[in-house]
């Protein structure tokens, strides 16, 4: 939970990736990280021990409300839950009923597919720090930040180069008192290994944010196994009563 007070914001599409340390742009957010996933649908994989209390990587695409070729409508996204003993991937969907303009409202329930890995014998999760030097006034040899729309671009090329074409996500939470950035990704490597990295940093202000020191924790293991998972759940009073996006996507889905 944010303490009262605290703002929100997740990352906002921008330039092409970037080759170097970069920023992103962010929008006010109410909720962030696996905190998107409906609360109906965490407490059931927790209750069924898909996941735990404590992930080293999770977070979910933010939702998208999307228009099929045949007229339909649905809602869908991407998460990943991770530790040290398993990665969970999963896609959440539910349909959706067009009431007219752009108003839509749940006319089903989740359903929840994926996949879960189960993590044999690893080394442990090795942490690192890394800090960007900002130029100077005086011509320091740093390199002014590029903005940009992949999260990974905010961390050292040779630390992210494994774990790109994965997912990842980055986010932010500030108040008048402190400011953090967090970053989450996971790869599964042909169904043989996983790659997990979390990544955060903080400082009293946004402005000190900027330069702040990353804290970066790094997993490579091999996956022993991996079992489908699927399972549909019924969305509660609270998620029934909001609107999803009333912005379906350009893109077209069959």
């Amino acid at each position: 939970m944010v303490p009262r007070g605290d703002s929100l914001d997740v990352a906002r599409g921008g330039a092409i990736s970037a080759r170097g340390p970069a920023s992103v742009d962010y929008v006010a957010a109410t909720d962030v990280g696996f905190e998107i996933v409906p609360s109906v649908v965490r407490a059931q994989l927790f209750a069924s021990r898909v996941i735990g209390s404590q992930a080293l990587s999770a977070s979910c695409t933010g939702m998208d409300t999307r228009r099929r070729a045949n007229g339909t409508f649905y809602q869908s996204a991407e998460a990943w839950w991770a530790d040290e003993a398993r990665a969970v991937l999963i896609t959440l969907q539910r349909e959706l009923a067009h009431r007219g303009g752009r108003q839509y409202a749940p006319s089903g329930p989740w359903t929840v597919t994926g996949t879960v890995y189960h993590v044999g014998p690893a080394h442990p999760p090795v942490t690192t720090t890394w800090r960007f030097d900002a130029p100077t006034s005086t011509g320091g040899a740093g390199l002014a930040p590029t903005v940009s729309d992949d999260p990974l671009d905010l961390l050292p090329t040779d630390v992210v180069a494994p774990i790109r074409g994965g997912l990842s996500d980055v986010w932010r939470e500030h108040s008048d008192r402190s400011a953090a950035e967090h970053l989450t990704a996971i790869r599964v490597v042909a169904v043989d290994r996983v790659l997990l990295l979390e990544a955060h940093r903080s400082a009293p202000t946004l402005h000190e944010l900027v330069s702040a020191e990353w804290v970066l924790t790094t997993l490579d293991a091999p996956i022993s196994a991996h079992e489908p998972l699927r399972f549909t759940c019924e969305a509660s009073n609270r998620e029934l009563s909001e609107r999803p996006s009333p912005r379906p996507s350009p893109q077209i889905r069959p």
